[in-house]
């Protein structure tokens, strides 16, 4: 997937994905965690699927790099580099993994 201007990108989303990729683009530090980004937007804990959705459209849907991090280095951030796609795949990845393990688990369940 090519990675949209930024520019073309800011003109082309609705109002909330742009309020989520701008407080991560405006972030004080290269991560910021979902907590932060609730916080920046004022939205409550409940609000954190519809963040997750957002996050998640504006990487597929509209090519926004938005990487994330896990353990020392636990956010979002906007991907800038190989090394920085290479953090998010591995978070991914390892999210994935526990995601299939439950589905395993679930499917292995016996009910009469």
């Amino acid at each position: 997937m090519q990675v949209m201007e930024k520019e073309k990108t800011h003109s082309e989303l609705p109002d909330e994905h742009l309020a989520v990729l701008q407080v991560i683009e405006n972030a004080p530090n290269k991560y910021i965690t979902k907590d932060k980004v609730l916080a920046k937007l004022r939205k409550p804990q409940s609000y954190t699927r519809k963040l997750n959705k957002l996050i998640a459209e504006l990487r597929n849907f509209y090519g926004v790099p938005i990487g994330c991090g896990r353990d020392n280095n636990k956010g979002y951030f906007i991907m800038k580099n190989e090394a920085d796609r290479l953090e998010t795949l591995h978070t991914l990845e390892s999210l994935n993994g526990g995601i299939s393990r439950s589905i395993e688990s679930v499917k292995n369940f016996k009910f009469n």
